[in-house]
C-alpha cells in the first residue's frame, strides 16, 4: 500500500511560522532504496550524536541490516519518497535478542534535514504505527540522545512516555551523552 500525501501547511513549533510541505508518498522500503537509506543514515552518523554509530555504514553492510525487514510482521521499514528520492524512513526493529522480548520493538526515524518540520516525519510514524497495530506487538521503545527537545516532543505526541534516563552511556565527538528511554503501549 502506498500512502500519498498532498502539500499542506503545518505550523512549525520553533520558529512559529508555516512551513509548506512538498508532496510525498509513503511506501514499504525496497532493496533498491538501500543506497539512499545508507546515505541518509550516514549524514546523521557524521554530524550528530542522535545515533551512536561512529563510522559511516557501507551499502553492503546496510543491505545485511535491511534483511531483517518485511512488508508485514513486527520488523518493518517504510520510506517517504519526495521528488523521486527517499526523504526519510521509519522502522521497527528487534528490541533485545531474548525471545521474551519479541513483542517489543525499537522504533527509529530519520528524515533529511531539508524535510524537517514539513509533516514527513509525522506521516512516517503514523503509518508505521498503523501497520504495527495489525501485528503481535505490545510495546514500542524509543531511545533518544539528550538533549533533544524536538525528538522528545515528537515522541510524546505519539503517546510515548519517559521511562528513564541513562547518564553518559555513549561517547561521541569527544563528549559523553545521556539517553532517555521512552515507551509506547500498542496493545
Amino acid at each position: 500500500m502506498t500512502l500519498v500525501v498532498r502539500p499542506c501547511y503545518t505550523l512549525a513549533r520553533s520558529p512559529r511560522i508555516p512551513v509548506l510541505s512538498q508532496p510525498f508518498h509513503i511506501r514499504p522500503a525496497r532493496e533498491d532504496d538501500v543506497p539512499a537509506l545508507t546515505a541518509l543514515y550516514n549524514q546523521y552518523i557524521e554530524t550528530t550524536a542522535i545515533t551512536f554509530d561512529l563510522e559511516p555504514w557501507t551499502v553492503e553492510r546496510r543491505r545485511e541490516w535491511f534483511k531483517q525487514f518485511a512488508e508485514s510482521g513486527r520488523h518493518q521499514v517504510i520510506v517517504a519518497e519526495q521528488d523521486d528520492e527517499v526523504a526519510g524512513y521509519a522502522c521497527s526493529t528487534k528490541f533485545r535478542p531474548k525471545a521474551a522480548y519479541d513483542t517489543t520493538v525499537e522504533t527509529t526515524i530519520y528524515v533529511k534535514q531539508a524535510a524537517h518540520r514539513g509533516g514527513l516525519g509525522r506521516a512516517l510514524y503514523t503509518e508505521l504505527f498503523r501497520r504495527l497495530k495489525r501485528e503481535d506487538v505490545h510495546r514500542a521503545i524509543a531511545i533518544i540522545t539528550l538533549p533533544n527537545p524536538a525528538s522528545i516532543g515528537f515522541h510524546e505526541s505519539f503517546g510515548f512516555h519517559h521511562k528513564g534516563t541513562l547518564d553518559e552511556v555513549g561517547r561521541k565527538f569527544g563528549k559523553y551523552w545521556d539517553v532517555a528511554w521512552y515507551e509506547k503501549m500498542l496493545t
